[in-house]
């Protein structure tokens, strides 16, 4: 059954995106939903080195500098967060605002900050949810130390996402990445 929780997450979700302990959290997937103009959906797989809750209405997401979820969220300013935690599915509805680029110690991407509109949770009775798509970091150390770089620098970076949302630019960029993103973000397309 799906339920309606406001406009802050839960505790035990804050507490796995507090950007603390990620060694432990290695594996927790974020699905990202965005779309296009079109209405064509994208999905795109985002860990706890790139999602960061600044406060429980409140996250900031590193991703891909030039992707397709960018030029989403540039355009339209609006996402949807899923994980599975606590026994539970989570839907996170956002709307996202461009605060800066992250160019350091081996870092390319995109941040957004990303105001909460509502969190749905969704679980039942009579079963809990145990699993969800999931990873496992073919080089722990090296990526466990670049999620830790990504998350102090988005905490970081000045600002706050205005009560409405920006103007979309006129083009998105038309450059590659010339670096790798964080970790599990989608390639650039």
């Amino acid at each position: 059954m799906t339920k309606a929780l406001g406009t802050q997450l839960p505790s035990a979700i804050a507490g796995l995106l507090d950007g603390r302990d990620l060694a432990s959290r290695e594996g927790l997937l974020l699905l990202l939903i965005t779309a296009a103009e079109d209405g064509q959906l994208h999905v795109a797989m985002l860990s706890v080195g790139e999602v960061v809750a600044m406060d429980p209405g409140r996250l900031r997401l590193a991703l891909w500098p030039r992707s397709t979820s960018v030029q989403h969220l540039e355009a339209r300013g609006r996402g949807l967060l899923y994980l599975v935690a606590d026994g539970a599915g989570y839907a996170i509805d956002v709307r996202a605002t461009a605060v800066g680029e992250l160019r350091e110690d081996g870092i390319h991407a995109a941040v957004f900050e990303a105001v909460i509109n509502e969190v749905r949770e969704d679980r039942v009775t009579y079963a809990e949810l145990t699993e969800a798509p999931s990873f496992r970091l073919v080089n722990r150390e090296r990526e466990l130390a670049r999620w830790r770089r990504t998350v102090d620098a988005m905490q970081r970076l000045p600002g706050e996402v205005p009560s409405a949302p920006s103007a979309p630019p006129t083009s998105p960029p038309d450059s590659a990445p010339d670096s790798a993103p964080t970790s599990t973000a989608e390639a650039p397309e």
